[in-house]
């Protein structure tokens, strides 16, 4: 008698049993790694603007900022050379927008910005960056800070949604 090699119907019914059911109690805990991970790129995002308007003050030795978007940082940032007098009409050094599932709280319509030696010249500024479906108690938000001390750079803090 020859032996056969495959599977059987039931060995493959277990086997895709078993499968759904790790995949089940993984799918939520996937989705807290996404949700982290998005939060991380947008306060990455909002640091790596930060820094290149503090280079290009320092290369330029000029003054620059990063404006908020008309509706505040929700809805993304421009990095602007020289002072802005009017929003919308100022030349960009770079645009930045913000997916519609972020929600950015805090010193929103503060412009930050930075003088032709590197330092900040506005005021201390706090942005909140939080996913749109954070659920209280969870450690899912950012905490972006920014101080004019000199040689302080930006920082991330984790913190829970409120």
């Amino acid at each position: 008698m020859q032996s056969k090699h495959g599977f059987t119907l039931i060995e493959m019914m277990i086997t895709l049993a078993v499968l759904a059911i790790v995949t089940a109690l993984a799918a939520p805990s996937f989705r807290g790694v996404l949700l982290d991970n998005r939060v991380s790129t947008w306060s990455s995002e909002f640091i790596s603007a930060l820094n290149t308007a503090r280079s290009e003050a320092i290369r330029r030795g000029v003054l620059v900022s990063v404006v908020p978007a008309a509706g505040g940082y929700a809805n993304g940032w421009t990095i602007t050379p020289g002072t802005v007098v009017v929003a919308g009409t100022e030349i960009n050094v770079k645009t930045f927008s913000v997916a519609n599932d972020a929600s950015l709280t805090g010193s929103t319509g503060v412009t930050v910005t930075f003088g032709r030696l590197g330092n900040m010249t506005s005021n201390n500024f706090v942005l909140n960056v939080d996913p749109i479906d954070c659920t209280t108690g969870q450690q899912r938000r950012r905490v972006i800070s920014a101080s004019s001390t000199p040689n302080r750079p930006p920082r991330v803090a984790r913190d829970v949604c409120p």
